[in-house]
């Protein structure tokens, strides 16, 4: 393929990613396929394949502000859900036929009551219950868990769920983990040929589109990198942790400065594809383990050390100069999680920023002025 195809095929995944309904997924809808939302990477979103729907990651993108979710949330809760929530208050999501929420944070849980309390569209909705350690009985209640909610979607389409059916699903999302973390890893190269903007692109749009058509542009995007142009070799490379950052033109903000981002915590990102599902034996229990043991944030509460083992591996992986995690305002879990990984960047010498902030919330020159500070720091210890 020719540059100009590379950049094109990126350009459409941020198109996509920055809207509610991308192309592809309304296409779909109008060829009679359902759609079935989810709010968090511990859910199985192969058994929603299996049943004939669409997965759709819930996002926040084209929400104009929390005005309509403010009537119904506290100010003092999170700005993602209160966007979200002011979303399907608006009908921006009757396009879904169903909408699974999961004990992620009291935030969520809260959403789904005022879902079911406003009886807004659409009328299917599944409160998954994932365990917040992976020790003990966990696994058994996940698993369990997973069964239940099985049952819940065969009740609603009408459709059976076979294990060949979860087997083939499980082939499938697992090839495009594959591709995706075989990106990820170009990202990752010292000579950089995609960005932290690209992945955040990618990654948003092909968890809203059809897996068929994620599978096709993440291939072509593969087959087609090679023949980007390599770019500069950053100055400094940075990783990025945070919960539901979804925003494009913040993380290209901070990419403006002539820095990149080769590596991250996010929901949006690495939580999004960094696992591999047993092929083999009983896929109900295989997509339980492989979930329940997947790069964990920091709901998870027995795997702290777990999940410092994976950051100290990509640190030596991506060659990062410099951290950053950021929050979203009044979100606890991540609050405890800048304090420890604070901790640990002290303990390795490793440069450290934490940002606060809501989502889509402007005060965009304060926060360049953070990052170009925190930038000059990392280059006078350089």
């Amino acid at each position: 393929m020719k540059h100009e195809n590379i950049t094109q095929l990126i350009s459409e995944c941020e198109r996509w990613s920055e809207m509610t309904c991308p192309d592809p997924l309304l296409e779909a809808k109008k060829n009679g396929k359902r759609v079935i939302g989810y709010f968090c990477s511990y859910i199985p979103v192969e058994i929603l394949y299996a049943a004939g729907c669409v997965p759709y990651r819930m996002r926040a993108v084209e929400s104009a502000g929390a005005t309509q979710g403010d009537a119904y949330y506290s100010p003092l809760n999170c700005s993602f859900v209160r966007r979200c929530f002011g979303k399907a208050l608006r009908g921006d999501f009757s396009f879904l036929d169903g909408v699974i929420f999961m004990n992620g944070c009291d935030h969520v849980r809260r959403m789904y009551d005022l879902w079911r309390f406003t009886k807004i569209s659409p009328s299917f909705l599944y409160m998954f219950i994932v365990p917040h350690i992976i020790q003990g009985n966990a696994l058994l209640e996940y698993t369990n868990n997973i069964r239940m909610l099985i049952s819940s979607i065969e009740a609603q389409t009408g459709v059976s769920i076979q294990k060949t059916d979860l087997t083939h699903a499980i082939q499938l999302y697992n090839h495009k983990r594959r591709l995706l973390q075989s990106l990820n890893q170009i990202r990752q190269q010292e000579s950089v040929q995609l960005t932290g903007t690209d992945m955040l692109s990618i990654v948003k749009a092909v968890s809203a589109i059809p897996i068929d058509i994620a599978i096709d542009r993440l291939e072509q995007i593969h087959d087609a990198i090679g023949q980007r142009p390599l770019q500069t070799k950053p100055s400094v490379r940075l990783f990025l942790a945070g919960g539901c950052l979804e925003e494009i033109e913040h993380m290209r903000l901070i990419e403006q400065e002539g820095v990149r981002v080769v590596s991250d915590n996010l929901c949006f990102g690495t939580r999004e594809y960094d696992k591999q599902i047993d092929e083999s034996g009983d896929p109900i229990e295989a997509l339980a383990y492989g979930y329940l043991h997947q790069v964990s944030c920091p709901r998870m509460m027995d795997d702290v050390t777990r999940r410092t083992e994976w950051f100290t591996d990509q640190m030596q992986q991506s060659y990062i100069h410099g951290i950053i995690i950021e929050k979203i305002k009044f979100c606890d879990l991540w609050a405890w999680e800048i304090f420890r990984m604070n901790r640990l960047a002290e303990s390795l010498s490793m440069p450290f920023l934490s940002i606060e902030r809501e989502l889509y919330g402007g005060s965009t020159g304060q926060i360049r002025t953070r990052i170009q500070a925190f930038l000059e720091q990392i280059k006078n210890t350089k």
